[in-house]
C-alpha cells in the first residue's frame, strides 16, 4: 500500500505504509 498521509499537525508522511518510509 503507497500513499500520501497528511497528519492533523500538517506534516505529510509519503510511501509504503508496509514497508517504511
Amino acid at each position: 500500500m503507497k500513499g500520501k498521509l497528511v497528519l492533523e499537525d500538517g506534516s505529510v508522511f509519503e510511501g509504503s505504509l508496509l514497508g517504511g518510509a
